[in-house]
């Protein structure tokens, strides 16, 4: 989709001459300065991993999710890290209409994750059904982290997220594999917005620039956009390398990933309903695929 009517030019353009978007229609073409304390990828070794996990028309509840996303994590460990996290569906107990996402964020490895979400489980049990089965599916994402920006903690760990502003409920959730090197001019721009940034992290742009796009888009405009297309916007706006995983409670029962310079793969499990795993690195990480495929280049899907 193009620029609404009257035209508007990509975020990192605003940010530089700050003015006011009229919609939340817009376009990247324009190219950014890189900010004088913005790391240079090429000396920066990232070892990050990612995770993702998608049922179809099949009967799995919300702890055996999580056990799949643990067991995809642990694959990535070989590759070093400093904390750990995960993202899930789930409902209340008073309402299993209503999609919850809930975040689970560790420092240290798999193991200490692992024995948070338990204690997530057993302290939020009352409110919150763990067994829930969702016939829309299940969609879930995790990450390894490997520190590049801020220091190794529970905040700054994945999956990085955005809230609203009036609920405090998570909308948007992403993990990420790489680096963003014009994270700084975004989120000077998001934050004039009045996007608050809880982390020291470059990823943390991301589901925040989400935000921003999807809360520019009238009724109408809503109902017609798709996942792909608000991740496709989003993207447009990065720089550097990067493979993500993107989950919305906008969008239940679909993931979007996309990669620009590091690996993305998909393993299905089952053809014609079953199980969906994302990876990021290598095709060793796809949990009991037996069908492997490679992402194209700059892809999303």
């Amino acid at each position: 989709r193009g620029p609404a009517e009257g035209g508007e030019t990509d975020v990192g353009r605003r940010a530089r001459e700050g003015t006011t978007p009229q919609s939340g229609w817009w376009s990247s073409t324009t190219s950014r300065p890189r900010h004088p304390s913005d790391p240079k990828p090429s000396v920066v070794v990232v070892m990050c991993g990612i995770f993702g996990y998608l049922n179809y028309n099949t009967q799995v509840d919300s702890s055996e999710v999580v056990q799949r996303l643990l067991t995809g994590l642990r694959r990535l460990e070989y590759r070093g890290y400093d904390s750990a996290g995960v993202a899930f569906d789930t409902t209340r107990h008073e309402d299993d209409d209503e999609d919850l996402v809930v975040v689970v964020k560790e420092c240290g490895n798999i193991d200490r994750l692992s024995a948070r979400v338990e204690r997530t489980m057993r302290e939020r049990g009352e409110e919150i059904d763990f067994k829930a089965v969702k016939q829309t599916g299940h969609c879930a994402i995790a990450h390894t982290r490997w520190a590049t920006h801020g220091v190794p903690s529970e905040v700054n760990s994945h999956p990085q997220l955005a809230r609203s502003q009036g609920s405090g409920l998570v909308e948007w959730c992403v993990v990420h594999n790489g680096i963003i090197t014009n994270y700084r001019p975004l989120k000077d721009f998001l934050s004039s917005r009045g996007l608050l940034f809880e982390s020291d992290t470059d990823t943390e742009v991301i589901p925040k620039l989400c935000k921003y796009v999807w809360d520019g888009y009238d009724d109408a405009q809503r109902g017609e956009v798709s996942f792909r297309e608000v991740v496709s916007q989003v993207v447009g706006e990065l720089e550097g390398a990067f493979a993500l995983l993107f989950k919305s409670t906008h969008f239940p029962g679909e993931l979007v990933g996309c990669k620009r310079g590091s690996p993305l793969l998909l393993g299905i499990r089952q053809r014609g309903g079953g199980d969906d795993d994302g990876a990021s690195p290598g095709a060793a990480e796809v949990h009991e695929g037996n069908g492997v495929c490679l992402s194209p280049r700059g892809g999303v899907g």
